[in-house]
């Protein structure tokens, strides 16, 4: 009864594989960090290829159901009470600011310089329009010198956020540009080093503590 379906094991082990990962990230950041290049880069390659080709033949239905993410975490077992976060960089960083109108019941989204406003590849929505739908925490990390986000676009993502009452944070890193924390961070250590930090804080400020006994 377990093995019901193929997709059904292979969202298993990617789910799982990025929990180890994420924690190996957490713990041990300056060692694994450029193991984490390559598996962003894979993970934004198939996030590109999913919405260019998927999305695009059917967005409404997997913006409903919250296929183009593959998290349910909602309706899984094996994760519910378990405190889920949405991550992404660039163009998976957008995706990670829409997860947020999925219905996940994720405990936020945080997203490196993706870009909240404007039209976006395959007619990907932008987040500050959809602001009203989103339903948890958002962190955005910005590079202040990153030309593809002015601060007038984040102001009004800030703004639209505001308006629906959304728990949100922006933090700007000055003469930080675009991908300042992954093939630029040698150059930009010192805002990588704190946008990692603001990572870290806004993880352990909404992630429930255990319960004794439990």
């Amino acid at each position: 009864m377990f093995f019901t379906a193929s997709h059904v094991m292979i969202s298993l082990c990617v789910g799982y594989g990025m929990t180890i990962f994420g924690a190996m990230m957490a713990t041990q950041y300056t060692r694994f960090r450029v193991f984490g290049w390559f598996g962003g880069a894979v993970i934004m390659a198939i996030a590109f290829y999913t919405a260019t080709v998927i999305f695009q033949s059917d967005k409404e239905s997997l913006l409903g159901r919250g296929a183009l993410f593959g998290v349910e975490a909602s309706h899984d077992r094996l994760v519910r009470g378990t405190a889920l976060f949405s991550v992404g960089f660039c163009y998976s960083g957008r995706l990670a600011f829409l997860s947020a109108t999925l219905g996940l019941d994720l405990a936020g989204a945080i997203g490196f310089y993706g870009v909240p406003v404007g039209a976006g590849r395959s007619d990907i929505p932008a987040p500050a329009d959809l602001a009203a739908s989103m339903t948890n925490p958002i962190l955005g990390l910005f590079g202040a010198a990153d030309q593809a986000i002015p601060p007038g676009s984040i102001a009004e993502f800030d703004d639209a956020l505001s308006r629906a009452g959304v728990e949100h944070r922006f933090v700007s890193y000055d003469g930080a540009p675009h991908g300042f924390f992954d093939r630029k961070a040698a150059d930009f250590a010192d805002a990588s080093s704190q946008a990692w930090a603001e990572t870290l804080t806004f993880v352990r400020g909404h992630t429930p503590s255990p319960v004794a006994g439990g």
